[in-house]
């Protein structure tokens, strides 16, 4: 039975299962090297019979344990290796939650956007502005929100507050040519001709022969040079 045990666990053990087999072998050869000496040395031979053999079942034990305790380790390691992906997974979700969540506030946004044009087309400035800021709050990196309050600001001739909105869209949109073309009027009606030059200039770099963009520009021009003839005088 010992060796046929033995034998199984030899074909699945690690490199120091193998050894103790070794030993275990070695011990059994010595015992049976003690027996020839029984007639001689009975006494003493049974005390080293019982000594080798529990020596012996100790060594076998240990061979037997050692993959189970293999095994054992395999499975806390799998076990870290599922907690890891459940890790890993729970992350995916918080982010795909995230992403959902991003998706329905900028909906919502869009939706705050709408109303305020509606208030905005009315003349209800002040529902307008509300509306703006709300869609602001949910989507504070979209440069359209800011320039649209930022030109009812205008209409309500709160020209700073609607220059602080241009500002805001044009440093999320650098190229946002609409936002440079309201701030260059605004500048032009605070009389700050050279900054509503430099704007409008700007806005029809990104696209030349627009009619409004040169009209304004037009009054600009004649703005400063009455302005400098003014001087002169």
């Amino acid at each position: 039975m010992v060796s046929k045990l033995l034998l199984v666990t030899f074909g699945k053990a690690n490199g120091f299962t193998v050894f103790l087999i070794f030993i275990r072998i070695f011990i059994m050869e010595i015992k049976e090297a003690l027996e020839i000496m029984q007639t001689q040395f009975s006494n003493f031979q049974t005390t080293i019979t019982i000594i080798f053999t529990a020596i012996s079942i100790i060594v076998t034990i240990v061979a037997i344990a050692i993959p189970i305790i293999n095994r054992r380790t395999d499975k806390e390691r799998i076990d870290r290796l599922e907690e890891r992906l459940e890790k890993q997974l729970d992350e995916q979700k918080e982010k795909s939650e995230e992403i959902i969540n991003e998706i329905i506030s900028t909906d919502e946004a869009y939706s705050h956007n709408l109303e305020g044009d509606l208030a905005y087309n009315s003349k209800n400035y002040d529902k307008a502005i509300e509306n703006y800021s709300k869609a602001i709050e949910l989507a504070p990196g979209h440069a359209m929100y800011h320039k649209n309050r930022g030109t009812t600001y205008y209409q309500k001739q709160d020209y700073n507050q609607a220059i602080e909105n241009y500002n805001k869209a044009i440093a999320l949109s650098p190229t946002y040519a609409t936002a440079y073309y309201w701030r260059s009027d605004t500048y032009y009606k605070l009389k700050q001709y050279n900054k509503a030059l430099s704007d409008i200039n700007t806005a029809l770099d990104r696209y030349p022969g627009t009619k409004n963009y040169q009209i304004l520009k037009d009054l600009i021009l004649a703005a400063i040079e009455n302005q400098n003839n003014n001087n002169d005088n």
